[in-house]
């Protein structure tokens, strides 16, 4: 699963994709639907930064049945997989294909258990900020990146998604918000 993340976010999408399928093939016990769905998640997330979006759609149907298998979010090997994951990295995907209406109108209906693990928090939380950036709601997005930074300020420096929000939101430089975005901009090291 890790692997196949590194691989993507160093631009090997194919390869990511092909190395996430065949690891999830590969598993089909029921103690290992965690690892496979997000096997899953991610061979979508390099499928619909191909813009591949019937793979994309196909892979996250996959997942979605996984989980609903479940019928919990649960951590397996470190690995976080269960509804609330399928619907974070759904909407995190919707952005991946340019669909931001689609993307925000998904991510109204995302409710985080108050169990969920920080990292899944933080992604749904920078990717809700991207979407409210591309719809230029600047002020949502400035209040998602908050609690990002509250939260966990070094996703603020490494997540594309949050410096690119960071980036557009400087270049709008809309007065109301302008301070919490110099404040934002100091975290992330722009």
């Amino acid at each position: 699963m890790h692997r196949s993340a590194c691989m993507r976010a160093m631009g090997y999408l194919p390869q990511a994709h092909q190395f996430a399928l065949d690891c999830a093939q590969r598993l089909d016990t029921e103690r290992e639907h965690p690892v496979k769905g997000a096997l899953l998640l991610q061979a979508a997330e390099a499928a619909a930064a191909e813009n591949r979006q019937g793979e994309a759609t196909n892979l996250i149907d996959q997942a979605r049945l996984l989980a609903g298998r479940m019928n919990k979010d649960e951590t397996a090997a470190s690995i976080y997989f269960g509804p609330t994951e399928v619907a974070i990295r759904e909407v995190r995907i919707a952005l991946r294909l340019g669909r931001v209406d689609k993307a925000l109108r998904l991510a109204r209906n995302v409710s985080l258990p108050a169990d969920v693990p920080i990292e899944p928090h933080v992604r749904y939380l920078v990717t809700t900020a991207f979407a409210y950036m591309r719809a230029r709601d600047d002020v949502a997005a400035v209040f998602a990146l908050n609690r990002v930074a509250a939260l966990s300020p070094e996703d603020l420096r490494f997540d594309q998604f949050a410096r690119q929000t960071i980036n557009g939101l400087t270049k709008r430089s809309h007065d109301l918000i302008a301070e919490d975005v110099a404040r934002l901009r100091t975290v992330a090291g722009l």
